[in-house]
């Protein structure tokens, strides 16, 4: 794809996630987000790594953008950003650690791409805190024995999440109801 200044990639504003209605990829073999039971954090992590996964493929800058915008949407101008690049970051280091490629559906796809269910699974594995499970997760996701950025990287993201699962949020996030603080 060429660079246009005329041609402007535009992404849908908002992502329902209802999983009555099925998004006509014809992938109806895979799994959606109500079968694997996503929460609102990891639902909206899927869509990040979506927009990351379509900005890398692409090349158009304006899938990362909306990733970043997404993330403020919905945790809000301090955490959003914040939470974009440790996508981002965890993203990047599967890319550059993985063997072969990486398979992820579109953005607003109710379907989950078996690729996407082990990027689950890696998130799942670091929220419980078991450092084996999160090994053969991570060793699975990335197919090859070198994981040391995305074990690094996963850290990261898993740790901001616990904080937003917690409610220790630094600003008014919409995913969960922490009441604004005030600095004095």
């Amino acid at each position: 794809m060429s660079w246009s200044r005329k041609r402007v990639r535009r992404f849908p504003a908002a992502l329902a996630w209802d999983h009555r209605a099925t998004c006509g990829c014809g992938n109806d073999d895979l799994p959606d987000g109500n079968t694997l039971g996503l929460d609102p954090l990891e639902q909206l992590i899927l869509d990040l790594a979506r927009c990351i996964c379509e900005g890398y493929a692409t090349g158009d800058i304006a899938a990362w953008d909306h990733a970043r915008h997404l993330a403020e949407e919905h945790l809000g101008l301090a955490d959003g950003p914040t939470l974009a690049a440790q996508t981002f970051r965890l993203i990047r280091a599967v890319r550059l650690e993985r063997e072969g490629g990486f398979g992820y559906m579109s953005l607003g796809c109710t379907r989950i791409a078996e690729d996407e269910q082990d990027l689950v699974s890696v998130l799942r594995s670091a929220h419980a805190g078991s450092g084996t499970a999160s090994k053969v997760a991570i060793a699975r996701l990335v197919a090859g024995e070198r994981s040391e950025r995305t074990a690094l990287a996963l850290r990261a993201l898993a740790t901001l999440l616990a904080r937003h699962r917690a409610g220790h949020t630094t600003d008014n996030g919409h995913l969960h109801n922490v009441p604004p603080r005030t600095l004095n």
